[in-house]
C-alpha cells in the first residue's frame, strides 16, 4: 500500500522533471531559493518507485521488440547499453551527469547473438570497447586508432585494465568538471578545477562514503599520474580534431537554425 503523500510530494510527484531541475539548480547557486519545497522520505521514495515504474515499462517493451527481432531476424547482435545511471540522494543530490559516483556511471551491458554463450561478468568496462567489439564480432577491423577495444577478444583481463570517466555536468552552468580512474577496487575521483582527489575502495565501500587519500596517499597518487597520461594522451589524440571537416555555408547554418 501506497503511503499518503503530503500536497508537496503530490506535486513533486506530478512533475519529477521540474522538481529535479528545480532542486539542482538550487543546489548549484543557478537560482537564489526553491520553487518547490523540500519533500518528505515518503515523497523522495516515490520519486524512486516512479522511475523504477518508467524502467519496468521500458523493459516490457524493449521484451516485445526483441521477441519479434529474434523472430524475424535470428541472425542479429544485439547490444543493450546507458549511457547514465541516476543518483536518488546518494551523496545529497539527484540526477546525473553531477558527479562520478558508482549509481550515476555504472550502468548495464547485455551483449546477445549468435554463437555467444550465456554468460555474467563483473569487470567494469568501458563504453569505447563496444563499437570494438561490433565490429570485431562482425569480423571486421577496428580502426586503428580507436582507444576501445573488443570486449570478446581472446586474452583480455579485464580485472587488471583501466577505466576512465569524465564529467561536464548536464548544463554548462554548473561549473563541473570531475574526472574517474578506477582499477581493481580503487577508484579515483578528481575534481579537475580544484584539483582536489578522493579516493574509494569500491569493494569494502561499495557506496563510495569513506574517502581514503588520507590513508593511502601512495595509491592515490599512482591514480591521479595515470590519469593525468590519459589526459595527455587524449590531448594529443589525431581523433581530437577534424582538420578536414567542411566549413558550414552561412546558409546552411540559417537552415540548421
Amino acid at each position: 500500500k501506497r503511503p499518503d503523500l503530503t500536497e508537496v510530494d503530490e506535486r513533486a510527484a506530478k512533475d519529477s522533471m521540474g522538481y529535479l531541475k528545480d532542486f539542482v539548480y538550487t543546489a548549484f547557486g543557478l537560482q537564489a531559493k526553491r520553487n518547490f519545497a523540500a519533500i518528505s522520505p515518503e515523497g523522495k521514495n516515490e520519486l524512486k518507485l516512479l522511475y523504477d515504474a518508467e524502467c519496468r515499462f521500458l523493459d516490457s517493451e524493449l521484451a516485445r521488440l526483441l521477441d519479434e527481432v529474434e523472430r524475424k531476424h535470428p541472425n542479429t547482435l544485439i547490444v543493450i547499453m546507458s549511457d547514465h545511471g541516476e543518483e536518488f540522494w546518494e551523496h545529497g543530490s539527484m540526477g546525473h551527469a553531477t558527479t562520478l559516483h558508482a549509481e550515476q556511471v555504472e550502468v548495464p551491458l547485455v551483449i546477445h547473438g549468435p554463437g555467444l554463450s550465456p554468460k555474467a561478468v563483473s569487470d567494469r568496462v568501458s563504453t569505447l570497447d563496444v563499437v570494438p567489439t561490433i565490429v570485431g564480432y562482425l569480423g571486421v577491423g577496428p580502426n586503428p586508432l580507436w582507444q576501445g577495444r573488443d570486449l570478446l577478444a581472446d586474452g583480455r583481463k579485464l580485472d587488471e585494465e583501466f577505466v576512465y570517466s569524465r564529467t561536464r555536468g548536464p548544463d554548462s552552468q554548473f561549473g563541473i568538471e570531475f574526472e574517474m580512474v578506477h582499477h581493481g577496487k580503487w577508484k579515483l575521483i578528481r575534481d579537475a578545477k580544484s584539483g582536489t582527489t578522493k579516493l574509494f575502495d569500491t569493494t569494502l565501500d561499495r557506496e563510495e562514503k569513506k574517502d581514503l587519500v588520507s590513508t593511502h596517499p601512495d595509491i592515490a597518487r599512482e591514480l591521479a599520474v595515470t590519469l593525468d597520461s590519459r589526459n595527455e594522451a587524449n590531448r594529443e589524440h589525431p581523433l581530437r580534431t577534424s582538420p578536414d571537416a567542411t566549413p558550414l555555408s552561412e546558409e546552411f547554418r540559417q537552415d540548421l537554425k
